[in-house]
């Protein structure tokens, strides 16, 4: 890699059409592909997605929970914040910026309380003077990997 860095695992970053959402069925039904297609192990799949990938991560969750080992939702929110009790046994670490200006930070502030309501582990972290790009942040910190490496 260009910064010397290597990880363990497979990097899949699909592009929504424009004019187009990311559907749960759809999320899940593509991660279902690239799984059996590269055969990842089906205990150690994760999903993140920033903007509207991050709603796109929500709503795959909530549709299909059990394939998840883990979440990072970035900069995004959703339809379905009233199901995210469903997702009370897969770790969850969510980012936003507190001054995100197309997404509210109320939106992922809703499924984070809505999955610890259930009994879940869900974190927030918002970046207080962050705009929408909360993703250059999360994703160039190596916390953060090894977060989802352990």
């Amino acid at each position: 890699m260009a910064k010397g860095k290597t990880f363990p695992f497979i990097l899949v970053s699909p592009q929504c059409p424009d004019g187009l959402l990311w559907s749960g069925p759809e999320v899940d039904e593509f991660v279902g592909l690239v799984a059996k297609r590269y055969q990842v192990d089906p205990q150690r799949i994760y999903l993140t997605g920033l903007s509207l990938g991050g709603y796109g991560v929500w709503e795959a969750a909530i549709y299909n929970p059990q394939r998840y080992a883990a979440l990072v939702p970035v900069c995004g929110g959703g339809f379905s914040a009233a199901l995210a009790g469903r997702l009370k046994g897969i770790p969850i670490r969510a980012f936003h910026g507190g001054k995100d200006p197309v997404v509210p930070l109320r939106q992922a502030q809703a499924y984070v309380d809505a999955v610890n309501a259930a009994g879940g582990n869900a974190c927030l972290t918002v970046y207080p003077e962050g705009g929408h790009d909360a993703w250059t942040e999360t994703y160039a910190s190596p916390e953060l990997y090894a977060w989802l490496l352990a």
